[in-house]
């Protein structure tokens, strides 16, 4: 069933972000704190994704050198077994 909208006042909005919204009597100082906070948690995020995306190609490097590992292998295996 939707929703009304019009039926809705300011504080009943589904659609409010309600993280944003500063709590009654809250400080300044709390503020700024949490929004340091944000920002920290951001730039964590940031080097947590640039980590992974070097791992990966890390691992990606490592399987590639697996399997050209196995196969040269495998050339000397046959050679051997040729003869």
């Amino acid at each position: 069933m939707p929703v009304r909208t019009d039926d809705l006042d300011e504080d009943d909005d589904p659609l409010r972000d309600w993280e944003d919204d500063p709590a009654p009597g809250t400080d300044e100082e709390t503020l700024r704190q949490r929004d340091r906070l944000r920002v920290v948690y951001g730039v964590s995020d940031l080097f947590g994704v640039i980590a992974g995306a070097v791992l990966i190609l890390l691992l990606v490097a490592v399987l590639v050198s697996l399997v050209n590992w196995v196969l040269s292998d495998m050339d000397q295996f046959l050679a051997i077994w040729r003869q």
